[in-house]
């Protein structure tokens, strides 16, 4: 509890408002911490004396290498932890050795308490993390939220925040009065925050706040689920899609992508990527996989599709011919279509996981 290293920032405080030596002991009466460094290491009877008897001990006159001055108990939790002292005539420290001790016992409880908040906030983001992941909980993982607080028992929806540059401090604190309404958040990267909702009626509000607070970031929203990293899941898969199919938005819910990515699964099928593979080689001087892009995009309205890929009409209908030469499929039948959409997709989630 008493450390070198916390007794001597303790005499160095105290020594900026107190004209005297400040010497810290510890329980066995060794003095720890000092403004006079030759003293550390040195053994104080009268210190020790103070220890066993939980009591202020003075010394009138200097001997044995033990100074005139005061030797006052530092209490923690009702114990006895060490010494502070003040070295000088008794008759003028004492004026000062109350403000001395309970400061002394003050600054303790100030360490005390921020290192026991450091833990506290470590074993948070811990738990957090393993939460994120976590397939199913068992009675063990119950339990170890319910001792930071954390009921994962209830239904929770989560959001991610994802921002180009890292965030600041002032961005996380903006974060911290979630946990008031059990709510949490925990720093994923440097540039990736995940805000963790309880799934109630209200829920939304939190979110708008989240979207008119981090304005400039990209926000991905997940469902309530049976855990958090189903959510999870479903938060991520919108920001991935959202950023390659609606790239000039800044918000993404899973609602709006969920058959997306349902269907997901079939971009990676053996006639899937053969055609893709077809449309590649086939459009390696005509840009078809680029066209194609485009067309989907812009929903088929040709004005918009050339403009965007600064080609004649003409030259964009000779593309849409070839894609439909290369893959047998009509843009004018709607299962076609789809199945364009799909090979489409396939290309740009290669290209993300590139």
């Amino acid at each position: 509890m008493l450390t070198p290293s916390l007794a001597q920032d303790i005499a160095n405080k105290m020594m900026e408002v107190v004209p005297y030596n400040i010497n810290i002991m510890d329980k066995n009466g060794v003095i720890i911490a000092s403004g006079d460094e030759s003293r550390i290491g040195f053994y104080h009877p009268a210190a020790h004396e103070a220890v066993k008897k939980a009591q202020t001990i003075e010394v009138a006159e200097d001997y044995n290498r033990m100074y005139r001055g005061l030797n006052m108990p530092i209490v923690f939790d009702q114990n006895v932890i060490g010494i502070v002292g003040i070295t000088g005539n008794p008759i003028e420290v004492r004026p000062f050795g109350e403000i001395v001790r309970v400061t002394a016992q003050l600054l303790v409880q100030q360490k005390y308490s921020m290192h026991q908040s450091a833990i506290k906030e470590r074993l948070m983001e811990t738990f957090l993390y393993e939460w994120l992941h976590e397939e199913r909980y068992n009675a063990d993982f119950v339990q170890r939220g319910e001792k930071i607080g954390i009921d994962v028992r209830q239904s929770y929806v989560t959001c991610v925040i994802e921002n180009n540059e890292e965030f600041s401090a002032t961005q996380l604190e903006q974060l911290t009065f979630l946990q008031t309404n059990k709510n949490y958040f925990m720093q994923y990267s440097s540039h990736l925050i995940v805000v963790f909702i309880r799934s109630t009626k209200s829920y939304m509000a939190i979110v708008d706040y989240l979207r008119d607070t981090f304005s400039n970031a990209r926000l991905s929203l997940g469902t309530p689920m049976e855990t958090v990293q189903q959510s999870f899941h479903q938060a991520m898969q919108a920001l991935r899609f959202g950023k390659e199919l609606r790239p000039n938005e800044q918000f993404h819910t899973y609602e709006k992508i969920w058959l997306i990515d349902e269907f997901c699964q079939f971009t990676m099928k053996p006639h899937v990527q053969a055609e893709l593979e077809l449309l590649i080689k086939a459009g390696r001087n005509t840009d078809l996989i680029d066209t194609l892009l485009v067309y989907m995009e812009h929903n088929g309205d040709a004005n918009k599709v050339s403009q965007k890929l600064h080609i004649h009409r003409n030259t964009l209908q000779y593309r849409l011919e070839k894609i439909e030469e290369v893959t047998g499929k009509n843009f004018d039948n709607l299962l076609d279509m789809f199945e364009l959409y799909i090979i489409s997709l396939a290309y740009k989630l290669q290209k993300d996981k590139e």
